[in-house]
């Protein structure tokens, strides 16, 4: 039991407000730059898709192969795959079936297609 207790304190400690301004840039900087679970869904929607990859297929790629991952959460990992350089976007025309709006259709990078076939990066 000491242990436990010892173990939750030093969880507090790491944690509390004064340590968490310290660590929260380093941790920032220190982030992984390798896809994870959920980055790795839409990596292999967006290849599944080919080029008609854009977000609200990419929701529905995710949904049909019954992953579930929100539209919030597609969007902010589309994001960062592309801040990362695993996938690139670009605007298509305006088309009459969207009343004149663009889509924007992601594409994966080879360092998307390497993150799929599981070599380091």
């Amino acid at each position: 039991m000491n242990i436990i207790a010892t173990a939750v304190r030093r969880m507090r400690a790491w944690l509390s407000p004064e340590n968490s301004a310290q660590l929260a840039p380093t941790a920032i900087h220190k982030a992984s730059l390798r896809p994870g679970t959920r980055e790795r869904a839409i990596l292999h929607a967006i290849r599944v898709l080919h080029d008609n990859a854009h977000r609200t297929s990419i929701q529905e790629e995710l949904d049909r192969a019954r992953i579930g991952i929100s539209f919030a959460v597609v969007n902010e990992s589309l994001e960062w795959l592309e801040e990362n350089r695993f996938v690139t976007s670009r605007m298509t025309g305006p088309t009459i079936d969207r009343n004149g709006r663009r889509k924007e259709i992601f594409e994966l990078t080879d360092k998307g297609k390497e993150a799929l076939r599981g070599t380091n990066l």
